[in-house]
């Protein structure tokens, strides 16, 4: 009897052992604390917004031709109208020559606003502008990057108007301070268009600020010499500087732009 009592308070002992080692917490040393403290934060925390990662990412999944499906004719007509406008330009530059800054600054933006107008236009009347925002990318996205593109090709149309201008009139203003006055229109003309898209819905912000250029353009060539005065007067490192600058707002604009969340349309908007 005595044994079998001993036996069962063993196992009573043991029981209770065997209890409080379930019920036994084990807390997680510094070590793992601190580790599980960064895994939430990363976790938590939304990854940075960089559009030199963002744009070849989007680019590399639609493709540059799906990127500009549909508008390739007005990728055509744009370099086409840019090319003999700029025909014109050496033609009037030749006859008037103290007018070569003034037509310079004038004509720098014609190929960035003749791409952008014209694909808006195609895409307005195709009726494909409000399905663009139900596609995989948002149509802000589409849009900044088609901008950035257009921005690069503009650049190169400006050097190669800029080049024109200056080996066609040899005496007049060199190739530098000609460049100089192609970027700072070009830049002032895309950081406009950019703050015009920001303010008012789309296609209708497409149209203010053309419209104030070519009335802004019309106004210098009234004023001739008057007009060619005024833009002698800044120097090219200013010329360079305002490009420069425009070069970097524009950028910027454009990254704020491509990561806002928020669409508009002529007939319905997502707010």
């Amino acid at each position: 009897m005595r044994d079998k009592k001993a036996v069962r308070e063993t196992d009573r002992e043991t029981a209770r052992i065997l209890t409080e080692d379930e019920w036994k917490v084990d807390f997680p040393s510094l070590q793992e604390r601190e580790a599980s403290i960064r895994q939430i934060v990363a976790a938590g925390l939304p990854a940075p917004r960089r559009m030199w990662k963002a744009v070849p990412e989007l680019v590399r999944t639609l493709g540059i031709r799906n990127l500009f499906f549909g508008v390739e004719d007005c990728v055509f007509l744009a370099v086409l109208l840019s090319v003999l406008v700029s025909a014109g330009v050496l033609s009037f530059a030749a006859s008037r020559p103290s007018m070569l800054a003034v037509l310079l600054f004038i004509f720098s933006p014609l190929f960035y606003m003749a791409l952008h107008l014209l694909t808006v236009w195609k895409e307005v009347m195709a009726h494909t502008y409000e399905l663009l925002m139900a596609c995989r990318c948002s149509l802000r996205q589409l849009t900044a990057v088609r901008m950035l593109i257009f921005g690069g090709m503009s650049l190169c149309f400006s050097m190669a108007l800029s080049g024109c201008l200056s080996w066609w009139q040899s005496d007049g203003p060199g190739l530098l301070r000609l460049c100089s006055i192609s970027f700072a229109s070009l830049f002032l003309f895309a950081c406009l268009s950019l703050a015009a898209e920001r303010k008012w819905p789309a296609p209708v912000s497409c149209l203010p600020v053309p419209a104030a250029w070519v009335l802004l353009g019309v106004s210098l060539l009234l004023l001739g010499e008057r007009a060619e005065a005024l833009l002698g007067g800044i120097s090219t490192m200013a010329f360079a500087l305002a490009g420069g600058g425009g070069a970097a707002l524009y950028f910027l604009m454009l990254k704020h732009y491509y990561f806002t969340l928020r669409e508009g349309a002529i007939a319905y908007a997502v707010r």
